[in-house]
C-alpha cells in the first residue's frame, strides 16, 4: 500500500510539473517561450534554416498616405516570408497593416524586414522616398501689405497637402489673382497698386484648383502728383465778372490727391 501511495504522488508530481512548465511556456525539448516566438506564416522547421532576410518595395517613390508594399524574402532558398515584419526609421508617421505600409510625413526612410523576433535584420535596408500628397490649401502673403499708387508689393505662394507637408513652391505652377484688378493688377508675382483701396490677392494651384484659398490683402494709398487739371466755373463771363477757378491733382491711376 505505501508503494502504492508513493507511485501515485510521484505521478501527480509530474503532472503538476509539466502542467507548471507549459504555463512558463516551456516545450519538452527544452526551448524556453517556444510557444511565444513569432513564425512569420513559415513552419518552424523552415524558419529555423533561415540566417539572413532580404527587403524589396512595391516602389521606391510614393506621395505621403499611399500604401507601399513590402515583401521579405528569406536566406538561403529565397524562402518569401508570408507574413512579413519590418522596422521603418525614423518611425514617426508610420502606419504599417500587415505587408502595407503608410507614411505621412515627407522625407526619406530605411525599411529593413528582420525574422527571429528582430534578432536577425536586414543589414542593407530599402530606401523610400515619401514626397507631399496633393495640395489641399494655398496661402498667399503680401509684403509689403501696404502700397502707393503704381508701386509694387511682392505675393508670396505656400501649399500644404492634407497632413501637413509643404508643396514645394518652387517648381509648383502657380496662378496669382486679383479680387479687383481695378485696385491691384498682378504681373507675374508682383501686385502693382492702381486705385484706392484693397485688394484680396490669391494663389491658387493649376493641379489643385479644388484646394482652400486663403488670400493675402493689399491696401493701396493715392501715389505721388501725376496731373493737374484746372477748372473754370463759369466758363463764360462778362468783362468785369468773375469767375472760380478749381484746380485738381491726381496721381498716375487718377487718384485724387
Amino acid at each position: 500500500m505505501k508503494r502504492i501511495a508513493s507511485n501515485a504522488l510521484a505521478t501527480g508530481l509530474i503532472v503538476t510539473l509539466t502542467l507548471l512548465l507549459a504555463a512558463c511556456g516551456s516545450d519538452p525539448d527544452g526551448n524556453e517561450g517556444a510557444s511565444t516566438k513569432k513564425t512569420y506564416g513559415l513552419p518552424s522547421g523552415v524558419l529555423k534554416t533561415l540566417t539572413s532576410v532580404n527587403t524589396s518595395l512595391s516602389a521606391l517613390e510614393a506621395q505621403a498616405g499611399v500604401a507601399v508594399t513590402v515583401a521579405c524574402v528569406g536566406q538561403p532558398g529565397d524562402v518569401l516570408i508570408p507574413e512579413p515584419a519590418f522596422d521603418v526609421t525614423p518611425s514617426e508617421g508610420v502606419k504599417i497593416d500587415k505587408n502595407q505600409l503608410i507614411i505621412e510625413r515627407a522625407g526619406t526612410y530605411a525599411v529593413a524586414c528582420t525574422i527571429h523576433d528582430g534578432a536577425t535584420k536586414d543589414d542593407t535596408p530599402e530606401t523610400l522616398k515619401i514626397g507631399p500628397a496633393s495640395a489641399v490649401k494655398t496661402l498667399a502673403k503680401v509684403a509689403p501689405s501696404k502700397v502707393a499708387s503704381g508701386a509694387k508689393a511682392t505675393v508670396t505662394c505656400s501649399a500644404e497637402d492634407a497632413f501637413g507637408n509643404a508643396i514645394d513652391a518652387a517648381t509648383a505652377k502657380w496662378d496669382i489673382t486679383s479680387g479687383d484688378e481695378d485696385v491691384a493688377a498682378i504681373d507675374g508675382t508682383s501686385a502693382e497698386g492702381k486705385k484706392v483701396g484693397k485688394a484680396d490677392l490669391h494663389c491658387r494651384l493649376t493641379d489643385a484648383k479644388d484646394a482652400v484659398s486663403t488670400p493675402g490683402s493689399l491696401e493701396v494709398t493715392v501715389g505721388g502728383a501725376a496731373k493737374s487739371v484746372a477748372t473754370v466755373d463759369p466758363t463764360d463771363f462778362v468783362a468785369g465778372g468773375s469767375a472760380t477757378v478749381t484746380c485738381k491733382v491726381t496721381d498716375a491711376a487718377g487718384n485724387v490727391i
